[in-house]
């Protein structure tokens, strides 16, 4: 037992130290963007900007909005111990009660207040876009929540995909998007999984829509 109680202690520092990035930027073009970025952008957009930036293939003109800036929404508004709390009183086995929590928590992020320095560098993201565009721009507001998109897991289709977002519904855009991390499908995904709440941020990224001829899939 005292082995047992050596191991255990020296497991669970690594368990539970939190990893700290470094990098506390809140948003970044596409163009400075690649496939080491993962853990600051999501796993969607580092490896959009790896195509762009690295490979040379088109892409449409864009910008991330990091997980930093997704963890400052969310501590500024004090929502981890609330969504931690509701986790806490719902049985996660019952359906109906899964369904009421994943609505509950969707509404309290909606209902957040983005902090004034991040929603100015989100909308001066968007009007640096459509001076490169050369004039009004409609985005394609896409989730790309960290391990979103690898060779173990797929949250395919599990978060919200916004489209012809203006700059009026930019930033209400952008937390429906965080709130789609708490779709029943995520939830239980990430349940299914052993996914700790926590260790999964949403990034979001913000593309210009392509004027299309045709479409498919």
């Amino acid at each position: 037992y005292g082995r047992f109680d050596e191991i255990w202690n020296k497991i669970s520092v690594l368990i539970e130290q939190k990893k700290e990035g470094k990098d506390e930027r809140f948003i970044i073009p596409l163009t400075d963007i690649d496939r080491t970025m993962a853990d600051l952008v999501g796993s969607k957009m580092a490896n959009l900007g790896e195509i762009l930036n690295k490979v040379s293939l088109k892409v449409p003109a864009g910008f991330a909005i990091t997980a930093h800036a997704y963890q400052y929404f969310i501590n500024q508004n004090d929502l981890q111990s609330e969504i931690d709390r509701r986790f806490i009183a719902t049985d996660i086995t019952d359906m109906e009660a899964l369904y009421a929590l994943s609505a509950d928590i969707q509404k309290i992020i909606i209902e957040g207040e983005i902090p004034k320095d991040l929603e100015a560098q989100i909308l001066g993201a968007y009007d640096d876009l459509e001076r490169e565009m050369g004039g009004p721009v409609s985005l394609a507001i896409r989730s790309s929540a960290m391990g979103e998109d690898s060779a173990a897991n797929s949250f395919a289709g599990q978060y919200r995909s916004l489209l012809n977002v203006s700059r009026d519904f930019l930033i209400l855009s952008y937390k429906e998007i965080a709130a789609s991390k708490y779709s029943v499908p995520a939830i239980a995904y990430r349940l299914n999984k052993g996914f700790l709440d926590e260790d999964i941020v949403m990034g979001v990224g913000c593309m210009a829509m392509v004027q299309a001829d045709t479409a498919g899939v």
